[in-house]
């Protein structure tokens, strides 16, 4: 049997070292997991951007998360994506929906301090649905995503309360059932 980071290298056609790298960084571990816990817990393993939308409604409705807590992710990568470039290597529009580029420069044309709650939550959402999506479908490689540190753990942080939203309320995280 092949060992665990020469089959993810092969995987992800990039070199042992690479991975291995990349593996001993919590970072990269951290968005990993914290994605995995979002896309199942919040959207039952079935998500795609045009769920998002609905999703940030339900959470801004709802008294059980820290919404404050949102804010200073949201506001950096409101101002990293007022770059044009930047948004451009976030969205690349040949591989991202019209739908989800339009919706995400439409929240980037409105001052940070004018954004409602809700739209705060859905530009957070792009913002990680899009790195989740460079990660496993752009063309950069492995070594690329640390680069990204402070980004991916915006991302993170955001993740962990929406991921703590779904799980109070419905919580399934308990040691009941485990083999």
């Amino acid at each position: 049997m092949q060992n665990f980071s020469s089959w993810l290298g092969q995987l992800f056609q990039q070199s042992e070292l690479e991975v291995q790298h990349l593996l001993k960084d919590p970072t990269a571990m951290h968005f990993l997991l914290a994605w995995s816990l979002f896309e199942s817990k919040c959207f039952q393993n079935d998500l795609n951007p045009n769920k998002l939308p609905d999703f940030a409604n339900e959470v801004v409705n709802s008294s059980k998360i820290a919404l404050d807590s949102l804010n200073i992710p949201a506001h950096h990568f409101h101002a990293r994506y007022q770059d044009p470039k930047k948004l451009a290597n976030l969205i690349p529009d040949k591989k991202t929906s019209t739908r989800m580029v339009d919706a995400l420069k439409k929240l980037l044309a409105i001052p940070f301090e004018k954004l409602t709650k809700k739209q705060v939550i859905e530009l957070l959402t792009y913002v990680v649905y899009r790195f989740r999506n460079n990660m496993f479908h752009g063309a950069k490689g492995v070594q690329s995503w640390l680069q990204y540190r402070e980004q991916i753990r915006f991302c993170v942080d955001a993740l962990q309360v929406f991921v703590s939203y779904a799980e109070a309320k419905l919580p399934t995280m308990n040691d009941q059932g485990v083999a």
